[in-house]
This record gives C-alpha cells, sequence and structure tokens, in this order.
C-alpha cells in the first residue's frame, strides 16, 4: 500500500476496532475490504498489529471481538455490522489517539518483531540520542519517534509525533523514511527539523544540509539545502519555500536569534522551543520587534529580558503566557 494515499483506510479500520466508526464507515469500510484480496489481507495484518500493540488490553477486549468476529462474518460470509451507539460514545475520547497509534504501529509490526523496535517518548524536557544506525536526533518536549531497521525491505523506519532535529547518518542501501501522521520523508543522508506538532496548522521540514522528499496527500517535493517544505492541515496542500526562520535547528543549538523580528514570530520560536503557549494580547504587539540573541537561557530569563527589552507585560502561568501592553 502507499501509505499516504491510503492513509484513510488505514484510520478508518483502527477507528472500526475500537468500535468509533459510524453506520456510512462501516458501509465503506465493509466494501473496501469484499472488493479486493489484497484489501482483505491488509485489513488482516491491521488487526494482528492492533493486537501485537496491545492497544484492546487498555480498551476492553469484548468489544474489540465482537466487532472482529462481526467484521470476520462480513467478509465470509456477507451481512450487514453496525456498531453500538453507547459503545461509541465509550471510546469516543481515546479514539483518536488510538487510531494515531494502530497505524504507527502497523507501520512497524507488518515487518517486525516487538523486541526490535526502540521507543522513545518526552514529556518536560528535549531528548538527545543516537539511533542504532548512528543517526542523531534531538526530540523536543511532548514529541515521540518510533525507529526500526526493516533489513528485509532495506530501509530505516522512524514515526514522529510532534517535533525533532535529525542529522542522518548516510547509508546508501538503507534510505531513512521519517513518517508523520501528514508526510512521509525520505533521505539517504542529511541534516533537517520537522514541525508536525498536532496544535499547528501546518506541517514544515526544514533541510540544512543535503536533499530531502517530502511526500504529503498527492503532491510531493524535493528539498535542498536552506528550503522548507509546508503542508497545510488546512487545505491540503504541499508547497515549497525558501526558508525564512534562523531558529529551526535551535534544538540543536540552544541558540535563539532576533534580529529585527516580529513578536509574532518571536511568539512562535519561543512556543516551539519551550513547550509553552505564547499569547499576544493585543493585535497591535505582533509587529513589534525585537533585537536579541538568547544563549542556553531558560523560557523565564528569555520573558524577562523580552519584558523589559519592549517596555510589555507578560503574564505567566504554567506553561501558558499572555503579553500584553504597547511596545516602545
Amino acid at each position: 500500500m502507499d501509505y499516504l494515499q491510503d492513509q484513510h483506510i488505514d484510520e478508518l479500520i483502527a477507528k472500526y476496532l475500537s468500535n468509533n466508526t459510524t453506520p456510512s464507515e462501516v458501509e465503506t469500510l465493509e466494501n473496501w475490504v469484499l472488493a479486493d484480496e489484497q484489501n482483505k489481507q491488509h485489513f488482516l495484518k491491521m488487526k494482528k498489529a492492533w493486537m501485537l500493540s496491545g492497544i484492546e488490553q487498555n480498551t476492553g477486549t469484548a468489544n474489540t471481538d465482537k466487532a472482529w468476529q462481526e467484521l470476520n462474518q462480513k467478509i465470509v460470509p456477507p451481512m450487514k455490522i453496525v456498531p453500538s451507539k453507547s459503545t461509541k460514545r465509550r471510546w469516543l475520547a481515546i479514539a483518536a489517539s488510538m487510531a494515531l497509534l494502530l497505524v504507527a504501529s502497523f507501520w512497524f509490526y507488518q515487518f517486525l518483531q516487538p523486541n526490535d523496535l526502540l521507543q522513545v517518548a518526552t514529556t518536560t524536557a528535549t531528548k538527545r540520542l543516537q539511533l542504532e544506525d548512528g543517526t542523531d536526533v534531538v526530540l523536543n518536549q511532548e514529541s515521540s519517534l518510533q525507529f526500526a531497521i526493516n533489513e528485509k525491505a532495506g530501509k530505516r523506519m522512524a514515526y514522529l509525533e510532534g517535533d525533532a532535529y535529525f542529522e542522518v547518518h548516510r547509508d546508501t542501501k538503507h534510505p531513512f523514511i521519517v513518517k508523520t501522521k501528514h508526510a512521509v520523508i525520505e533521505v539517504l543522508g542529511t541534516s533537517f527539523y520537522i514541525d508536525t506538532r498536532e496544535a499547528q496548522q501546518e506541517v514544515q521540514i526544514i533541510v540544512e544540509e543535503g536533499k530531502v522528499a517530502v511526500k504529503a496527500n498527492n503532491g510531493s517535493v524535493v528539498l535542498e539545502q536552506g528550503e522548507k517544505a509546508i503542508f497545510s492541515k488546512i487545505t491540503n496542500q504541499l508547497v515549497k519555500i525558501k526558508n525564512q526562520d534562523p531558529n529551526y535547528n535551535a534544538l540543536k543549538t540552544n541558540i535563539l536569534q532576533f534580529d529585527n523580528t516580529p513578536l509574532a514570530e518571536v511568539a512562535f520560536a519561543l512556543n516551539r522551543q519551550y513547550n509553552t503557549q505564547i499569547n499576544l494580547k493585543n493585535e497591535s504587539l505582533k509587529n513589534c520587534q525585537l533585537n536579541a540573541t538568547f544563549k542556553q537561557k531558560s523560557l523565564e530569563s528569555v520573558l524577562k529580558i523580552i519584558e523589559s527589552t519592549l517596555e510589555v507585560d507578560i503574564t505567566r502561568i504554567g506553561n501558558k503566557v499572555v503579553i500584553s501592553g504597547s511596545c516602545n
């Protein structure tokens, strides 16, 4: 399967296995499964990934087993399947995250045993790690990475949620592939940054060195040094532009540099670097310009400098920050 073009089907299968499909979605899935033997086999592999991932252990095996039996009967012989409304309501809050986990698990488990898979997640701190192939990764806060080498397919495969900076060890025999919820990035050896944070309306891929192929929806672009790919989650459009963001690699360098930078862009860079939520209370604040360089500074120190430099008022509660007033 093409993992981008058929992502909708994978997510639909995940919703079905978690009993969160509507009757019309069930009908769509049934028609797809019955249309082709390869579709049927793909569904069976997804079911296996579901079982191996252990998701059903946390969500109630009785319901998932029942759902599986019903669809299994649908395959041979045909019959109508209508999921329980009460079950759908029960799982609605967690269905989306389970669907994403299942798609990620399937991507790996169809090739690997669970012990072959590296899984790393961060919460309130970034993490630097070196993968088995020699690739260096800086994983930002509130992010997760799964990685495995698929010798059979001759590929190094990673699944990313959140954002991370990669310095990929060059290996022409084993392309390095990063899959995210919205895009697939393939390289041989290069340095690049991927921002696929769920709260952002765009996915960004920025290349520092080398060459990167990016696929998203039905579009594809090739990026070279100093170029950026942007995929809009709203329009589903993929575009390539020249990178104008000097701080995309701050995860690696721990340096943030602002040269007459509008405060709106400053807020974006700080939110990305410190996993915070900075809001500008007044529209006029967006165009206030900041000249400053921060080397290995804490968020608290950065905010104090901005407050005194621009003569604005900053209020912070946890990771939520409000900037008010007017700059001078």
